[in-house]
């Protein structure tokens, strides 16, 4: 990813930050669904439980960005909902990106899948150091359901609400789209250790890996890779598995 300088690249980021969300339906070939005790090491929705936190480095090209997050509450408010789980991560490179979001796990509604590995987000608040402050509702949430996806399956999401930016004054309807494959569980050699990672393609151009919910691997077509280097989640190092 580059480095971060101006209003498209912050929205960018909000974009890349955020987990995908289906709120939309797809089809694929007869997709082969993973076994859960396989799968469940791509997913770990305790990150969002009270007290959590992760710090993650990572080599970027010539940059070192540190990705941090950690749950400030378990019963936030936003835009009239309540009882919301309050997540805020931070990118630190050559300026800081802030993400705020306010989210709440579901129970997921295949029945191969870890019990609270969906996530749905009801909207976050953005900044680029003191340049601009995004805030983005999504009316209904925005629902991560990649856990659901079977190998080989490609379903497209999509996500509507309201989008207000601060600097300068702007507001009005937003929608995000993304078509997500699930191409399958792979192991993942990286100078932070080797991780069994679930590897998902988006919009073509995005290669991603999750361990435990974390991105420990994106590759962007046309930029630099991001790599993890090593990480804490809770205080200890992550673990390789």
């Amino acid at each position: 990813m580059p480095i971060l300088h101006n209003r498209s690249t912050l929205l960018f980021v909000i974009s890349a930050a955020l987990t995908l969300s289906a709120c939309g339906g797809g089809s694929s070939d007869n997709p082969i669904h993973v076994p859960e005790l396989t799968k469940g090491l791509c997913f770990d929705n305790g990150i969002y439980a009270s007290g959590a936190s992760y710090k993650l480095n990572f080599k970027e090209g010539t940059a070192s960005p540190v990705v941090s997050g950690s749950v400030l509450a378990t019963n936030a408010s936003f835009n009239g909902v309540p009882d919301l789980v309050q997540f805020v991560e931070t990118t630190s490179n050559t300026v800081s990106i802030v993400v705020t979001r306010y989210l709440k796990p579901l129970s997921p509604q295949a029945a191969f899948t870890q019990p609270s590995s969906v996530v749905a987000l009801y909207g976050t608040e953005a900044a680029q150091g003191s340049q601009s402050f995004t805030t983005t509702t999504y009316t209904p949430p925005y629902e991560d359901r990649r856990v659901e996806l079977g190998v080989g399956e490609t379903r497209t999401f999509t996500g509507q609400g309201t989008r207000t930016e601060m600097f300068p004054p702007n507001s009005g309807p937003h929608t995000r789209q993304d078509q997500v494959k699930f191409v399958g569980v792979e192991s993942i050699t990286l100078p932070a250790g080797t991780f069994t990672a679930c590897r998902y393609e988006v919009n073509g151009n995005t290669t991603e890996w999750l361990h435990r919910s974390l991105v420990v691997r994106r590759d962007i077509s046309g930029g630099e890779s991001r790599i993890l280097q090593s990480g804490e989640l809770n205080g200890t190092p992550l673990k390789s598995q």
